[in-house]
Parts: structure tokens; sequence; C-alpha cells
């Protein structure tokens, strides 16, 4: 999948301009300038964009070794449930500000958590012998 940088942001920043015109008077009212931003809005964005990448890809280890082993994931219930909620909303956010990166990273980093939490139900346990076997030599 290709993403061509410019054109998101000159997409999401005529959305955003877009937003403006229909919001006018109301706290959502943003004024698209280069003086509003102290690095030109494109910077901004590709930092945003490598922000999201990274945090998208943070999981996939974790994953793939879940799968890869055929063991459950170590991670518990409460971090996968609110890791999963988190991105649920972050999902939200990106649709109601109109911001596309904010929904595909948000996206994929959903259906990570959601891996893990099907490894969870279809693996069964790992366990390890962590004991220390020690034999004498005589």
């Amino acid at each position: 999948m290709s993403f061509s940088l410019q054109k998101n942001y000159d997409e999401e920043t005529e959305n955003l301009q877009k937003n403006q015109s229909s919001n006018t008077g109301s706290l959502a009212e943003i004024k698209i300038t280069k003086s509003n931003y102290i690095l030109d809005p494109k910077y901004i964005y590709i930092i945003g964009f490598i922000a999201g990448l990274l945090t998208s890809i943070a999981f996939a280890p974790q994953v793939f070794k879940a799968f890869k082993d055929k063991e459950k994931t170590t991670l518990t219930w409460l971090t996968l449930i609110l890791a999963s909620l988190g991105q649920i909303l972050w999902i939200t956010y990106g649709t109601l500000s109109h911001v596309t990166v904010v929904r595909i990273f948000a996206t994929v980093t959903l259906t990570m958590y959601l891996l893990l939490v099907l490894s969870k139900f279809i693996f069964k346990e790992n366990i390890v012998d962590n004991s220390i076997k020690f034999i004498p030599n005589y």
C-alpha cells in the first residue's frame, strides 16, 4: 500500500477548512496557516505519520510470536481491553476530525490487539519449567 504524504496532507487540510466554514463561531474553528504552527504543517504531518506507523507496528512482534509458537499472549486481559478501547476512541476521533492517518493507524493497532485477544482464546498456555536442575558431578 503506497501513501502519498503530500496528497494526504492536502486532503486533510482541505477537510479541516471545510469544517471551518460549517463550524463558524464555534470552538472547532481553526485557521490553517503556517503561522499557527511551530513547524511547517508538512513536517508535523510527517512526524504524526511516523509516530502512527511505529505505534501500530509495536505489537507486531508479539502477535507474530504468539501465532508462531501457538501460545497465549502473556499480556493481561485488562491491558488488552484498555488498549483496544483506547484505539476505538482514536478511530472515533480520527473519523470525527477527518484525520485519515489517525483512523488508519488506530485501525491497524486495534487489529493487532484483537489478534492478541484471539490468541488468548485459541492457544493453550505455555507452561515453562523455570526450576534449576542441578545434578552434581561425583
